[in-house]
């Protein structure tokens, strides 16, 4: 398997399993974005309002501040918004491998792990 290949299929992992951890939420959906072409790997919709999730994964530990440009990117578009809308939510997980997930919230001007 190429390079290439592996590091899909790590990806498609990954939003899968953020995908699966929507289904013990009643009621909810969630979807994963194929090809990541846009800025959320994930869109989920729940009671508590609608989730825009981007994932990444690692083998080891990684703070936030090691994706510090996704997370610039995702504050400045919530910038356009002006006043977010409360059921708006945007986050930001991190899956480590044999550890799990690691899971921020995202404001305009904050990084706050949940």
């Amino acid at each position: 398997m190429g390079k290439g290949n592996r590091n899909y299929k790590r990806g498609y992992q990954t939003e899968y399993r953020c995908v699966k951890s929507f289904d013990e939420i009643d009621p909810s959906w969630a979807t994963r974005s194929p090809s990541s072409k846009g800025m959320f790997d994930v869109t989920a919709v729940t009671r508590e309002g609608t989730f825009l999730i981007q994932l990444k994964r690692t083998k080891r530990k990684a703070y936030y501040s090691a994706y510090r440009h996704e997370i610039e990117g995702i504050q400045e578009w919530l910038k356009k918004w002006g006043r977010k809308p409360s059921w708006l939510h945007c986050q930001f997980w991190v899956w480590t491998d044999r550890k799990g997930w690691t899971k921020y919230n995202i404001t305009k001007t904050k990084v706050e792990e949940i």
